[in-house]
């Protein structure tokens, strides 16, 4: 679920992931299921920004949602032997 980061010295900010789960959207048009995951973020403001952070969070979301899992898939060796 949702929560709220505690900020403890000496950091500035942390972000937080609670737990996805699959909800109904509205994509196209479409009703679909989609996992959602709550994003949080805490930071001092006399240090960062709000705009920044917002842009932090937009960009970050963005990354989430695009990322490609075929680039950050770990293989063993011998899976790579064989694919050489």
């Amino acid at each position: 679920g949702h929560f709220t980061p505690i900020i403890n010295k000496p950091e500035v900010g942390i972000i937080g992931l609670g737990r996805g789960a699959v909800k109904p959207v509205i994509r196209e048009g479409k009703i679909t299921e989609r996992v959602i995951l709550p994003v949080s973020l805490s930071y001092d403001h006399r240090l960062i920004d709000g705009g920044t952070a917002v842009r932090f969070v937009r960009e970050f979301i963005h990354a989430l949602e695009t990322f490609k899992e075929e680039d950050i898939k770990l293989e063993s060796k011998e899976v790579r032997k064989k694919t050489k």
